[in-house]
């Protein structure tokens, strides 16, 4: 059975380059946050520092990234960027392959039920659908 497709608004263009997608892969992995600073140069040395915060927090982990493991060429993808990820900021990306995505939601409320608020096992979780 194959996961339902993406809205138009959620497909990666053809014409995206790979830096392109892997800074939106990159941002999905690490949660950059919005600063809520007055102005903008507030705003960008907030998100700056926020940033260099999390990359430092996230060097030498895993992140567990859990996708419908059904195909090739998004496994393929996810592949390319673990290693990107990886040169990059020495984060380890493990590619959790799902043959079903509820998977990994019932998971994520099995451990919020249990107050495991803090040492979940599922980082991040890509979630097809309208």
């Amino acid at each position: 059975m194959h996961p339902p497709s993406l809205p138009a608004a959620l497909t990666i263009p053809k014409k995206l380059s790979r830096y392109s997608a892997f800074i939106i892969v990159l941002g999905i992995c690490v949660g950059i946050s919005a600063s809520t600073a007055s102005t903008l140069t507030a705003m960008d040395n907030k998100s700056t520092l926020q940033w260099q915060q999390m990359v430092q927090a996230g060097e030498n982990q895993d992140v567990y990234f859990h996708t419908w493991g059904g195909d090739p060429q998004i496994n393929a993808y996810i592949q390319w960027a673990a290693k990107a990820v990886d040169r990059k900021y020495n984060i380890n990306l493990v590619h959790v392959k799902l043959s079903d995505t509820s998977e990994a939601v019932s998971r994520v409320l099995a451990e919020k039920s249990a107050n495991n608020n803090d040492k979940g096992s599922v980082d991040l979780i890509w979630i097809n659908g309208a």
